[in-house]
């Protein structure tokens, strides 16, 4: 497997946002909600073209008294992860892989250095649809996350020929 370089404004691109310039079998990834600015390249960008950084979606369960509630966010709003507790939040970003590409989540290091951290999570080949991600407040004190802010990063592989594509329809959260 080698990491796929995530490139939307070149010849040979990687990613697009439109879905009639995807194919299942072809290489490469469609990203409904993409934020462009990441995929930019300039002199002046610090941004690594390995990693697309995930942002926070319109829904997010969290757990309270012993049950999970579904709420919705909207632009300008927050939400609140207690301390020692976990969320899962699904992306802004809708994803359809083509059967050439497995995708990595992890965390990013500027929200672990505040106690937040989410679990390693895999995307098949032919996922299509957002992702849900956990995401733990390890830390002591409440943490705010705002609607569309990055939480999490992908990373997309090669795999090789014979990989068994995704088949199921997504989870609703």
């Amino acid at each position: 497997m080698s990491v796929i370089p995530l490139t939307i404004d070149t010849a040979d691109r990687t990613v697009v946002d439109d879905a009639a310039d995807f194919i299942i079998s072809g290489r490469r990834i469609f990203i409904q909600d993409l934020d462009k600015a990441q995929l930019k390249i300039s002199h002046d960008n610090k941004n690594s073209n390995v990693c697309y950084d995930l942002r926070v979606g319109p829904r997010y369960r969290g757990y309270r008294a012993g049950r999970m509630t579904t709420l919705t966010l909207k632009k300008g709003q927050r939400l609140t992860i207690p301390p020692r507790s976990a969320v899962i939040i699904r992306t802004k970003e809708r994803l359809r892989l083509p059967t050439t590409m497995y995708g990595i989540v992890t965390p990013k290091v500027t929200l672990l250095q505040k106690g937040i951290s989410n679990t390693f999570s895999k995307v098949d080949p032919g996922y299509d649809g957002p992702l849900l991600v956990t995401l733990f407040n390890l830390g002591k004190i409440a943490r705010r996350l705002e609607y569309e802010e990055p939480f999490c990063g992908l990373t997309i592989l090669e795999v090789a020929q014979g990989a068994t594509a995704y088949r199921k329809q997504w989870p609703e959260l």
